[in-house]
């Protein structure tokens, strides 16, 4: 296993077991949660929310493949873990609150960061006049279908 491989694994783990741990928490409303989400003003509800989008956030980041729903996963565990560190600054919790969930976002970034190529999104390649699309999609799109005009125009370098 390459270093960038044992990173990977490592830093997924450690951001899967947080936001399944907390999504489960949230889902549960354990006291404690609850307790803390009142003082930071989000009303009850929003623990089903954001519970429920932490567990599917966990799943899709642990499962094969699904590059699509592991970039939004990703984004939206970051969008979580700085909006938990705003709210403990907004209610002057101190460093010691805001400091957490900034490093597990880290964690998130080094995960997200260190993924295989295989894991990530696939883009579109253009090359003299067609794209060039990935097996999956070409199977339902027909090549003919994908001829891009001028591209030498938006390909820095390219002539006008």
């Amino acid at each position: 296993m390459t270093a960038r491989r044992l990173v990977y694994a490592i830093a997924t783990a450690i951001a899967v077991a947080v936001s399944l741990g907390s999504g489960v928490a949230n889902l549960l409303r354990l006291d404690h949660i609850a307790n803390d989400m009142a003082r930071l003003g989000y009303p009850p509800y929003f623990m089903s929310v954001l519970g429920t989008w932490k567990v599917l956030g966990a799943i899709a980041i642990a499962a094969p493949r699904l590059s699509r729903a592991k970039e939004w996963a990703y984004a939206g565990m970051i969008f979580d873990l700085t909006g938990a560190a705003a709210s403990r600054l907004a209610i002057a919790d101190g460093i010691g609150a805001v400091l957490p969930p900034m490093v597990v976002a880290l964690i998130v970034v080094v995960s997200w960061a260190s993924r295989p190529p295989a894991v990530t999104t696939t883009t579109l390649r253009a090359s003299a006049g067609n794209v060039s699309m990935p097996d999956s999609v070409s199977s339902v799109l027909p090549e003919n279908e994908l001829k891009i005009s001028s591209v030498s125009a938006s390909i820095p370098g390219g002539r006008p």
